[in-house]
């Protein structure tokens, strides 16, 4: 998928295509949980390129007031 089309959807289509984030929200706050505890959480590429595409998606999203970002 291209980044132009990871641009076009929200956040809530993007939270079932994560592989290494954990993607939630909580009223005004969206929650993104890095998830790869056999690397420790270490970033990639693929984790960093789903990490901002979740972000971007929130930047958004005038519902989102709170990004917290946490590891597994």
């Amino acid at each position: 998928m291209s980044r132009a089309e990871l641009g076009r959807r929200t956040a809530t289509e993007l939270m079932m295509t994560y592989q290494h984030i954990l993607v939630t929200t909580d009223g005004a706050v969206g929650v993104v949980t890095l998830n790869r505890p056999k690397a420790l959480n270490a970033l990639n590429a693929e984790l960093l390129t789903e990490l901002i595409s979740a972000l971007e998606a929130w930047d958004r999203d005038d519902a989102i007031r709170c990004i917290v970002l946490t590891g597994s």
